[in-house]
């Protein structure tokens, strides 16, 4: 197959920023279907230093799993939560110049997980809050409450 092609049919999808496309090989006139998603692009971490690292899907779907462990069937559940958490930080990356701040994935997480099931959101705010001591987690729980 030949490296140039034709893109004849586009379509945006709803749903993770993904683009259909149907491509024809400009040499030999083949057909095919591709899936091109965009990544929310890179993750900055601020501690004292301002840090870009590229933003890993992985790391996030695990982090989720992770508090998800009480729940029946946690692959499905983390991965419908992970789903929905990428789909806010793609919006989030287009608004920024493809960069997302480590503060802002925990706060997407947190605004997602806080109606789907309240025990992951208290593991989560837990695990990965930033700066948080018992007194805070207690006035978010009676908040919550």
């Amino acid at each position: 197959m030949n490296k140039s092609t034709s893109v004849y049919n586009s379509r945006q999808t709803v749903r993770l920023n993904n683009v259909w496309r149907r491509r024809r090989c400009d040499k030999c006139k083949k057909v095919f279907t591709t899936n091109e998603s965009v990544d929310p692009g890179s993750v900055i971490k601020v501690t004292g230093i301002r840090t870009i690292k590229p933003f890993s899907q992985t790391t996030l779907l695990l982090s989720i799993f992770k508090i998800c462990d009480h729940i029946d069937n946690p692959e499905v559940a983390a991965q419908y939560i992970t789903q929905t958490v990428l789909q806010k930080l793609y919006k989030l990356a287009t608004k920024n110049y493809q960069l997302v701040a480590k503060e802002d994935i925990i706060a997407t997480v947190l605004t997602t997980l806080k109606p789907y099931n309240l025990a992951a959101y208290i593991k989560y705010l837990s695990y990965y809050a930033p700066e948080i001591d018992s007194r805070t987690l207690n006035r978010k729980l009676k908040a919550i409450s």
